[in-house]
């Protein structure tokens, strides 16, 4: 699936569950906007490959909405 999909997919109110390892950070950060007004949820599976940064700005993309799974 590429990023552009799951963007259309969060804007329509669909909430995902992404690799971190299939998607830049700054996609990541598109589609849990894009997820915002429907407050489509997105959970982002092995988040340790991300800086802290990078995850703080994903998160405020979309706030209370993005989960990061740093277990893997």
């Amino acid at each position: 699936m590429t990023a552009s999909g799951l963007r259309d997919i969060a804007s329509a109110g669909g909430n995902g569950i992404v690799d971190a390892c299939q998607y830049s950070a700054s996609d990541l950060r598109y589609i849990a906007e894009a997820g915002k007004k429907k407050e489509a949820k997105l959970s982002i599976k092995n988040a340790k490959k991300l800086s802290t940064s990078d995850c703080r700005y994903i998160a405020l993309e979309n706030p209370g909405n993005v989960e990061f799974d740093f277990s893997e």
